[in-house]
């Protein structure tokens, strides 16, 4: 097989994911794995050794994500469930000292989807934009313009969400190494980004949506940012919420940096190996949420009442509420994602072991163009087409990651690569954009004017801040 087939195969699998997604609105799952049979055939690999393949990608997959990512959903049910989203809203409020709404609530949503799906952090957050919005008379198409843009790009490059976690390992690119440099990009982005468009969005005056904004009044231009604060029972202080992520964050940065910093003989080492781990530093963080929610037991229980859907009615002690309700709540948010994520891993492992694939490396990287841009251009394709962050980065790490050496690339650089590109076109396809529009009143004309286009803007400036990095050798 010739690079050149190999390479019309890869687009046209491409394009029939995209259809079957898309067009016959097939679920991803199922999608992938049509299309890893289809791949496997074309590129003669058999039935018999493609099937065996999928199978190995896929629990390989799941191997590797399953507990991070159910610990990733506990701690957000306890953050749900705790208060700790309104205490960290809280916090910004105070921060900013009352000005500029807008950067609180896109601030808790940046924080939030660290750990935190993307459609959760957004139903998690809308209600509190919606309420600020009313309180300080400020545009809703500013608020959901930051809202989704700091949810995206923590959501799309920095580790433990599911897409850019699986790229991570898939890759063998250090884990603590993807959240500093992701944490360093998005925010840098985020503040260029708000700086340059902050005025431009904040043009159009959009009104909060009703029935989220019941009995709440516009506060007095020179009201105090305390007046301001939203209100909420026992509520935790603004580190104790935000603990349950920074822990994890903490304990992988401690462990990259000496794996750096120290001789491998260090004894050192062998405690901080165990900080790297990346299911011990999010159970960490679990545990840090139920510490949390052991400080206000009446309260965490009520939420979790209310945040259930189709409550049994029984009764509700505070050990039933962290052993049975969260671990329920979290398999119902984290199944589809897992399987999406697995099927994904499935997809890449037929891809890497495809005929040729090392061969269509090196003619991309004789090609002239830089293998990064292509590596970018690519996923930011296949996540327009798809609308599916998760999809789009799976796919692309099943098209370069056995590429990796003769692209020049270091698993690092890749993975932050195929990041960016996940961060660039949220539109109609994508259940995200008809979340967020709904609940922040939007309609599907200003979706696309204040959501798409500002993220299709901070996807290219996260990736711009790349090239440099990576240009300028900071990054390697």
């Amino acid at each position: 097989m010739t690079p050149l087939s190999l390479l019309i195969i890869l687009v046209l699998a491409v394009v029939v994911l995209v259809l079957l997604l898309v067009k016959f609105k097939m679920h991803p799952v199922l999608g992938l794995f049509l299309t890893a049979i289809l791949v496997g055939i074309t590129t003669n690999q058999g039935l018999y050794n493609t099937l065996s393949t999928i199978c190995a990608g896929f629990g390989g997959t799941l191997t590797s994500i399953g507990i991070p990512i159910l610990a990733g959903c506990i701690i957000a049910m306890g953050m749900q469930d705790t208060g700790a989203v309104i205490a960290i809203a809280n916090g910004f409020i105070k921060l900013f000292r009352g000005k500029r709404m807008e950067l609180s609530v896109a601030l808790t949503a940046y924080i939030m989807s660290i750990p935190v799906f993307g459609d959760v952090t957004m139903i998690l957050c809308a209600p509190i934009a919606n309420v600020l919005a009313k309180r300080t008379k400020t545009s809703m198409s500013t608020m959901a313009a930051w809202l989704v843009t700091g949810q995206f790009l923590t959501h799309g490059i920095v580790p433990p969400t599911p897409g850019i976690l699986a790229v991570t390992l898939a890759l063998g690119a250090s884990l603590g190494g993807v959240i500093g440099w992701g944490l360093i990009l998005s925010f840098i982005a985020f503040f260029i980004a708000y700086f340059v468009l902050n005025k431009w969005v904040s043009k159009e005056f959009i009104e909060p949506r009703p029935d989220f904004v019941v009995g709440i009044e516009e506060a007095p231009a020179d009201a105090s940012p305390e007046e301001l604060l939203i209100e909420g029972e026992n509520l935790p202080n603004f580190f104790a919420a935000l603990s349950p992520i920074l822990v994890p964050v903490i304990l992988l940065t401690v462990s990259s940096i000496c794996n750096a910093a120290l001789p491998a003989d260090s004894p050192v080492l062998n405690v901080t190996k165990l900080f790297g781990d990346r299911t011990f530093s999010l159970c960490c963080g679990a545990v840090c949420a139920i510490l949390v929610a052991l400080g206000r037991k009446e309260t965490t229980i009520k939420n979790a009442i209310r945040n259930t859907k189709n409550y049994d009615g029984g009764e509700m002690k505070f050990f039933r509420c962290i052993t049975d309700n969260w671990l329920t709540r979290t398999c119902d948010v984290a199944m589809i994602p897992l399987m999406v994520t697995a099927m994904g891993g499935a997809f890449g492992k037929i891809l890497n072991t495809a005929p040729a694939i090392g061969q269509l490396g090196e003619w991309i990287a004789g090609a002239g163009i830089p293998p990064i841009i292509v590596v970018f251009v690519a996923t930011a394709i296949i996540f327009a087409a798809t609308g599916s962050m998760t999809t789009a980065a799976m796919t692309s790490v099943g098209i370069f990651g056995g590429m990796m050496d003769v692209l020049g690339l270091s698993p690092l650089v890749l993975a932050l690569t195929i990041g960016a590109g996940t961060l660039t076109f949220n539109h109609a396809n994508s259940s995200g954009f008809w979340v967020l529009t709904q609940f922040t009143n939007l309609d599907v004309k200003q979706g696309y004017k204040y959501m798409t286009f500002v993220n299709v803007f901070t996807g290219f400036v996260c990736f711009g801040l790349l090239l440099i990095a990576y240009y300028t050798g900071i990054l390697a």
